[in-house]
């Protein structure tokens, strides 16, 4: 599990967050491959199991020590950019998924051979090792908190060195491992360390852009959990706000901030210099101030560009950045004038809090100006949602503005889904009118947003009207009503952006989305479906592709199209390498379908809340991996308690049906209780982390139960049914966390957390057809 957590990160940064949910199913896909090979050779492999157990720990720990390395550097690393037009990345997909899957392969050889040979102990067994993964995520937590991601993972090879040193089966069995596997963790392990430079991220990252910039280098480099923060400065690198064609000035050079290799922001050093501050001057997001005075700004997750200082030169008495990672606030402080205050706090919690009003209320920059959007559609953006917007407006004076930008892309996606949201949440905050509230425009680059707590006067019409002609920008809106020269300054040659925002102004989402062509959903992101950046219709794709050329499928949604494409490729897979060579050992008994339908139901119902959980607590704790480690540590420590306790009672079908049953009732209320946590509630990240463990653990501690009762209730009436219900439990397992998120993606978090009830209550459907313990059991 703490290899798990680490190389989340590690191929984060890499490549892109998708990375996440295939580090799940490679694990399950290793896992489940590791019992077949031992159904396969059972005999053999328990009459050795102390041998084969330290062996295989040994090995998994060399594993986990030059398998990243294979998979993320040099040329043999795969580019997911490239996947569309070079069929030789689709290889080295390949190669990296199993180098990647044989450490967890291995670790399952050696929990399977031990849980095989102490099968009249196994809901014991289960339990400690359940509670040693448990633990292994607080591990992998605290590793990043000190050391890089690919220094940490060449730590958490010690962790199946030590477990390979330390086992004694049998009393009077020496603890050592046998020189040959002993010699080859030292080197791997030492290699690693003392090159951990090996994990290369993607040419199309941003990191990589910047590092070819001339003269360019890397300042800071800090680990963290909630992402790797490196700072670059470069000569030739002058990021410019949305700014008008009319500026004639300099952009200053600056420095890159960057999380996880993704570029997050600017740190303008020397804002004394001379026209440091003018580009904002020129800016679109400065019509806020041309509609009058702003004197408490609230700027998320930005500030250190320029924004700040240029806000309190402009008469802001309180200027407030609100940035919730730890590393690039203390970065912001260092470079932020007298008179800005830095907030280290989630972005919800600051929107939600019941402060002094503020005046203006600037988001962040939507969508990518260099075109990698897509590749985080299937990452959660709780900024840009309905609830988000409905606080921040609670946040507002009365004369205060939301101030919200998106970067101009061909097909519009970001501006009219930006506006579809934002009247959305204006409806939710209670506004009867929201249109009234709102003016749009645009520039040749970006498209800005002003929603404001009163209805818009005829006053604020004129300044924005000759904030725009003054800079050249265009009124595409104002008060709500389309403006009769809104293409004046800035025509863009099939542009759809105009009849879309007719449209949404109307409340004709169905309009909107057929100005082009109906491939790219605009409906309003909300809590239960942040993923603001997934637009794409997968069934429009090869229409797409055909007026555009499949080259540019990464800029339109290659993250979803990667969890798309991963989840058949993963469950033929899982058939090849965990069903089909069990063909050998044969399937005796006549309840041989319930066998694999109850096992297939609890595979894909425990992953299903597990996906569940760790996207709808990614709001609640502030980020995809702390919530990932709570989710993944609570739930093994929780099903390892109720493994444990189902040794006391027996493993009747009728008992198997009831947990199924108990279990897809929690899953509803868990479903039902995640919905309703606190975004604003500004407690610390730990308390956080064990409020979020407590839910949990109800539902946790009775899945636990339910695959070692059904064992054991295998083991005593259809002993030949065991490895396949591991195979088939493992299988679903595998394609589980793709189907999981796509889900999520199309239908919201709640449909999850319905489709794992669903699976649940299948499963005791399932067991009302197993062979019951009391007629008697099957010959061995």
């Amino acid at each position: 599990t703490a290899w798990q957590i680490v190389l989340m990160q590690a191929l984060g940064w890499v490549g892109w967050y998708h990375f996440a949910y295939l580090v799940i199913a490679l694990a399950l896909l290793g896992f489940g491959a590791s019992g077949t090979v031992l159904t396969l050779a059972r005999e053999r492999l328990v009459r050795s199991s102390g041998q084969v157990a330290r062996t295989a720990a040994a090995l998994s720990a060399a594993g986990m020590a030059l398998a990243p390395v294979l998979a993320g550097s040099g040329t043999t690393a795969p580019d997911i950019y490239l996947l569309f037009v070079d069929v030789r990345q689709a290889a080295l997909l390949a190669v990296a998924c199993v180098a990647l899957a044989i450490p967890f392969f291995l670790s399952g050889l050696a929990i399977g051979v031990v849980l095989t040979s102490g099968a009249a102990r196994a809901g014991r067994l289960y339990a400690w090792n359940l509670a040693g993964s448990g633990a292994g995520g607080v591990a992998g937590w605290m590793l990043l908190s000190v050391l890089q991601s690919s220094e940490a993972l060449a730590v958490v090879a010690l962790l199946p060195l030590c477990g390979a040193i330390l086992f004694r089966p049998e009393r009077g069995t020496r603890a050592i491992v046998s020189a040959g596997p002993a010699a080859l963790v030292a080197i791997a392990i030492v290699a690693a360390l003392v090159a951990p430079g090996g994990l290369r991220p993607s040419q199309f990252k941003d990191i990589s852009r910047l590092l070819d910039l001339p003269g360019a280098s890397v300042v800071l480099d800090e680990p963290h959990p909630r992402g790797r923060l490196q700072i670059v400065e470069a000569p030739a690198f002058r990021p410019a706000p949305p700014a008008s064609l009319r500026f004639a000035g300099e952009f200053s050079v600056q420095r890159a901030l960057l999380l996880d290799g993704n570029l997050r922001g600017s740190l303008l050093t020397d804002y004394a210099a001379p026209g440091a501050l003018a580009p904002f001057d020129h800016a679109l997001e400065s019509v806020a101030w041309a509609m009058g005075p702003r004197r408490n700004v609230l700027l998320i997750q930005s500030g250190g560009e320029g924004l700040a200082a240029w806000a309190i030169s402009k008469g802001a008495k309180s200027v407030v950045c609100v940035e919730p990672h730890p590393a690039v606030a203390r970065a912001l402080a260092r470079v932020l004038p007298t008179g800005v205050t830095v907030e280290r706090r989630e972005p919800r919690d600051a929107l939600s809090a019941r402060d002094a009003p503020l005046d203006v209320v600037r988001f962040p920059i939507a969508g990518s100006f260099g075109g990698s959007a897509g590749m985080h559609a299937v990452g959660e953006q709780f900024l840009f949602t309905a609830e988000a917007f409905a606080a921040a407006l609670g946040r507002l004076a009365d004369d205060g503005v939301i101030v919200a930008t998106a970067w101009t892309e061909q097909p519009e996606r970001n501006a009219p889904r930006l506006l579809a949201t934002m009247l959305e949440g204006l409806s939710r905050a209670g506004v009867s009118e929201p249109r009234a509230h709102i003016a749009v425009i645009r520039s040749w680059s970006a498209t800005t947003f002003i929603a404001k707590r009163s209805p818009l006067t005829k006053a604020d019409a004129v300044a924005i009207r000759a904030f725009c002609e003054r800079l050249e920008f265009d009124p595409l809106v104002l008060r709500g009503e389309m403006g009769e020269d809104e293409e004046r300054f800035h025509e863009t040659p099939g542009s759809a952006l105009t009849e879309q925002v007719r449209a949404i102004l109307d409340g004709d989402i169905v309009a909107a989305e057929a100005a082009t062509g109906g491939a790219f959903r605009l409906a309003p992101a909300t809590d239960d479906r942040p993923y603001f950046s997934q637009f794409l219709r997968i069934a429009h794709l090869p229409r797409l592709a055909r007026d555009s050329g499949w080259w540019s499928a990464p800029f339109v949604e290659m993250g979803y199209l990667v969890v798309a494409i991963s989840a058949p490729l993963l469950f033929a897979a899982a058939l090849a390498l965990v069903i089909a060579p069990l063909s050998r050992v044969g399937w005796s008994g006549g309840s041989r379908w319930a066998t694999a339908l109850f096992a297939a139901g609890l595979g894909l119902g425990f992953m299903f809340v597990e996906i569940g959980l760790i996207a709808r607590l990614t709001l609640f704790l502030g980020g995809s991996l702390p919530a990932a480690a709570t989710v993944l540590t609570t739930l093994l420590l929780a099903a390892g308690a109720g493994s444990a306790f189902s040794q006391r009672f027996g493993a009747e079908p009728r008992t198997l049906a009831k947990i199924a049953l108990g279990v897809a009732a929690v899953c509803v209320a868990l479903g039902v209780a995640t919905s309703l946590a606190p975004a604003g509630w500004s407690a610390p990240a730990a308390v956080r982390m064990v409020v979020a463990g407590l839910a949990i653990t109800p539902v946790a501690f009775a899945m636990g139960m339910a695959f070692p009762t059904l064992l054991r209730s295998l083991e005593a009436t259809e002993p030949s049914h065991v490895p396949w219900a591991w195979a088939v439990n493992g299988c679903a397992s595998v394609v589980a966390p793709s189907l999981a998120v796509l889900i999520a993606v199309n239908a919201g978090h709640g449909a999850v957390f319905a489709a794992a009830a669903g699976a649940y209550a299948f499963a005791a459907l399932a067991a009302t057809g197993m062979r019951s313990t009391s007629s008697g059991s099957n010959p061995r």
